[in-house]
């Protein structure tokens, strides 16, 4: 759910595109559906440039500007080739070439020269939504979440910890979405947990006892194959590798002592 204004009167340096957006009261933009997003604007504006967007080089890493979260060089959303540069002097493009869009439809970011000349997209902070403090939604589920992100515990202590804040843990209806979002957001390279839970035969949402059926798309393959017993569970796979692998399947099980992120839900 993000607001984006593009100014297309003239195309300008990073910094003085950062300048304009906090002009007009908005912030660079951080987008969370890049690929959606440079289809929507190219379908759109009909555009064959590059764009402006919240990131650039600190030396050593790509970050973005708003809450100087890391875009990973192993991010599947770059171009070949990039992030080309860490230096200061770069900056991140929403890539909006045709040739481009064309050779790499699903990798819309590169590095430019801060200096060169490119149209702004600017996005509206609108912190309101229907979920509290601290948590997000994500996709169109109308769902509240909140990621832990202090440390790193097992699947029944994950369990626990959220019961302890009188959330759950997660069952997404959307796991595509919300995996985009989530590495998007907090830059993460590790898998999360989830409410899934095997029953010794079969896969099962904990909260209310319903299947995840084996057939399901959403599985990453050889998933979950035979990891039914007890001791296996559900996580949102986040890895880098994974979501360039395996884009539209972001659910694995592991063993549920592996150390993860506790991903829990407002249960409204």
């Amino acid at each position: 759910h993000q607001c984006f204004k593009l100014y297309i009167d003239s195309e300008i340096s990073w910094s003085a595109a950062r300048n304009k957006c906090l002009s007009n009261g908005l912030e660079l933009a951080k987008p969370y559906d890049a690929v959606a997003l440079r289809h929507y604007i190219m379908e759109r504006y009909g555009l064959n440039d590059e764009i402006w967007v919240g990131g650039y080089g600190d030396g050593s890493k790509i970050v973005w500007q708003r809450d100087v979260k890391q875009l990973r060089s192993g991010n599947p959303l770059w171009m070949s080739g990039h992030p080309s540069s860490y230096s200061t002097t770069y900056c991140l493009s929403l890539e909006t070439t045709a040739s481009y869009w064309k050779s790499y439809p699903k990798q819309p970011y590169s590095t430019q020269p801060c200096s060169h000349g490119e149209f702004p997209l600017c996005e509206l902070i609108d912190e309101a939504t229907n979920c509290p403090e601290e948590f997000f939604m994500a996709g169109s589920s109308n769902q509240c979440f909140k990621l832990l992100t202090d440390s790193e515990i097992s699947w029944s202590s994950a369990r626990s910890k959220c019961q302890s804040e009188g959330l759950a843990l997660a069952k997404p209806y959307d796991g595509v979405a919300l995996r985009s979002y989530i590495m998007e957001r907090y830059g993460l390279a590790d898998e999360i947990w989830i409410d899934g839970q095997g029953d010794g035969s079969k896969i099962i949402w904990k909260r209310d006892g319903k299947q995840l059926s084996s057939s399901s798309p959403l599985w990453r393959s050889g998933n979950p194959g035979s990891y039914v017993s007890t001791s296996y569970c559900l996580a949102l796979d986040t890895l880098d590798s994974s979501l360039k692998s395996y884009p539209g399947q972001p659910y694995r099980m592991q063993s549920c002592s592996i150390p993860e992120y506790p991903l829990c839900e407002l249960i409204m």
